[in-house]
């Protein structure tokens, strides 16, 4: 979920002496880590590298956000620039249905490292 979004409960929050229930509302506020940034739905990876692995193209492997691992073998020499992109493996693509922080289903933007 995006930083701002707002989770809406009716009726799940405190509840003083003599009156109603009140409503419980969460809005999300995003926290920076050392390797991961977001950038719209695409979830951004920074991997450093050895000067070596990165002229002999050394694989390397690493576990995301959710827990996959991704091993990954450069194609060509790797340079302070180089980048790729793992298409539908980033941030979920949320819709208007109400349930739709639920759902596994999503898709998805990219990954770049």
């Amino acid at each position: 979920m995006k930083e701002g979004y707002k989770l809406h409960f009716p009726g799940e929050g405190n509840r003083p002496t003599d009156k109603l229930r009140g409503d419980l509302t969460i809005i999300l506020t995003t926290v920076a880590h050392n390797k991961y940034r977001r950038e719209g739905n695409n979830l951004i990876y920074k991997h450093d590298i050895s000067l070596l692995d990165a002229l002999t193209m050394a694989p390397f492997e690493f576990t995301s956000l959710d827990g996959t691992l991704f091993k990954i073998t450069p194609d060509e020499i790797v340079s302070p620039n180089s980048t790729r992109v793992l298409k539908g493996q980033g941030m979920p693509i949320l819709n208007d249905d109400p349930l739709s922080p639920l759902m596994m289903n999503h898709t998805r933007g990219d990954f770049c490292l």
